[in-house]
């Protein structure tokens, strides 16, 4: 099974603070328990990276308050 995990970006809430950006680690703990048989293809657009969905069986998506909007429109895509 191929997996796509998504951690999605609004872009009015970036953070604009100059330390570091934390990325989602719900995502990379659910990859690090789910099975190895299947593929996980993990995906955190506030560092640039795109979502691709052709050929996923499953997608999940983690987000905080500040980033729902954004995951709704994911989700409706």
């Amino acid at each position: 099974m191929k997996i796509l995990l998504v951690s999605p970006c609004e872009p009015k809430y970036v953070n604009f603070s100059k330390s570091k950006r934390v990325g989602c680690a719900a995502l990379r703990l659910l990859a690090a328990y789910t099975p190895r048989e299947h593929e996980i293809i993990l995906a955190d657009q506030g560092y640039g990276d795109a979502v691709h969905h052709e050929n996923v069986d499953v997608v999940g998506i983690s987000s905080m308050t500040a980033q729902a909007p954004a995951s709704y429109r994911l989700a409706a895509w």
